[in-house]
């Protein structure tokens, strides 16, 4: 985005890339806008050089030279991979949300469909609704808008162009239900050929701050979720930090979830637990689920086992006097993990006189596991290693991966592990100074 937002925010996106091979590569960005056919669109050469990132502030004022909302299309030889922040401006700072590059594998194809958890539509917070079209013809969506007790409150049919962009906004609202809490949208690809990625910015109502939430890994029974990151507790400076959590059951029957506190730090093998049951076709909220659930102060991960199948969802939070600003964590699948002889990708690090970075590592083993992390300048040059030791399913956040004394951006980190049978979670949380607004950035994988 480059462009004027509700309420008088100002937004904009930046990007980095980072190339993981031997060679330097050209990617060629495309921005999509909205309402309009973009088959035409001609794209901007970016040459990203070998093992480095690239950033580009204001992606699409600065770099592709033009305004206005939508998509960015990234093509390339090799691989690349992308991250971005989308925020808006203020005195106090930034207020944004973490939108990562998604390959095509990931988008819905025709006849399929995904469900987005944790949306609201109320006097605290608003929901807008995003579809990016990845094909040449023609897309067309069909969207139920589901409250928190399984029916269905609105009905959006949305049409699409080639390459085209669209996000409706205030969706809730503008479906007559202004009073909506633990909501989803269900979203229907009916198109005969075309592949579409779709999303949602849940926007704080008072701050601008928003959330940016995707489709998340279905646990089932024998099949654990992990939360790598939940919060009741002060933090730097002023902040206060909370987090809710989501449980969405879209089955027929009532499914247990177990959750386990798995405390920073600590062995957790033997964890505080609580059951909570989610009733057929229905969405939970757990406010300040730490305390609510366990009476615990301090930060710590989430396991959740289920005896059937539902999705999990997360926001922590830094509870200000007027509003919150917070970052989506997901409930991941241990699919998702670090396995021995694995490298790992974390990108768009910071660390400066705007942004701190926090680093996080969620050990899902019942052994300790040794993670080897090495922290890159954008050019690649080595700026830190760290040897992490985590106990057996615990978690652990560092804030002082970075080098405190530099102007760090566009920094980036390679995590391994070579502990027989070892595998962990991780991500970083990037946080501006100013606002104390997180964005929450998973690890990736890289394909060999």
């Amino acid at each position: 985005a480059n462009a004027a937002g509700l309420n008088n925010t100002t937004w904009l996106t930046d990007l980095d890339l980072y190339n993981p091979g031997p060679n330097d590569l050209t990617a060629t960005l495309a921005f999509l806008p909205g309402a309009t056919d973009n088959t035409g669109v001609e794209g901007v050469d970016a040459v990203i050089p070998a093992g480095q990132t690239r950033t580009f502030s204001d992606v699409v004022g600065n770099f592709l030279g033009t305004g206005g909302t939508g998509a960015i299309r990234i093509t390339a030889p090799e691989t690349v991979v992308a991250a971005s922040r989308t925020f808006n401006t203020s005195e106090d700072g930034t207020f944004g949300q973490f939108i990562p590059g998604m390959a095509m594998s990931q988008a819905i194809n025709p006849g399929g469909e995904v469900r987005l958890n944790g949306l609201a539509g109320n006097d605290s917070f608003r929901t807008n609704l995003g579809f990016a079209n990845a094909s040449d013809s023609s897309a067309t969506l069909s969207v139920d808008l589901i409250a928190a007790d399984g029916s269905v409150i609105g009905h959006i049919d949305a049409a699409l162009q080639p390459w085209g962009w669209l996000q409706l906004n205030k969706v809730f609202q503008t479906a007559g239900t202004d009073n909506v809490e633990a909501a989803s949208a269900t979203v229907r690809n009916v198109s005969a050929d075309a592949k579409v990625f779709a999303y949602a910015s849940v926007v704080d109502a008072s701050t601008g701050d928003p959330t940016f939430v995707s489709e998340t890994s279905t646990g089932t029974s024998g099949s654990d979720l992990w939360v790598a990151a939940s919060a009741h507790a002060d933090g730097v400076g002023q902040s206060v930090w909370r987090t809710d959590l989501w449980l969405s059951n879209t089955t027929e029957s009532e499914v247990t979830a177990t959750i386990d506190l798995l405390e920073k730090g600590q062995d957790n093998t033997v964890p505080a637990s609580s059951d909570i049951a989610i009733p057929a076709g229905q969405n939970l909220l757990l406010g300040d689920v730490l305390d609510t659930a366990f009476q615990f102060n301090g930060t710590a991960a989430l396991r959740i086992a289920l005896d059937g199948e539902a999705t999990v969802t997360s926001r922590t939070f830094n509870q200000a006097a007027d509003g919150t600003f917070g970052q989506f964590i997901p409930g991941m699948a241990e699919g998702t993990s670090v396995s021995e002889g694995e490298t790992a990708i974390l990108i768009q690090l910071r660390n400066n006189e705007q942004f701190r970075t926090n680093v996080g590592f969620v050990n899902i083993g019942s052994e300790i596991v040794v993670i080897h992390a090495e922290y890159f300048s954008s050019d690649g040059a080595l700026l830190n290693t760290k040897d992490y030791f985590i106990k057996p399913f615990s978690y652990f956040q560092d804030g002082g991966a970075l080098p405190g004394d530099s102007d760090i951006e566009g920094a980036f980190a390679h995590l391994t592990t070579s502990t027989a049978g070892g595998r962990f979670l991780a991500y970083a949380s990037v946080v501006d100074n100013g606002s104390d607004d997180p964005v929450f950035m998973p690890a990736q994988v890289l394909a060999e």
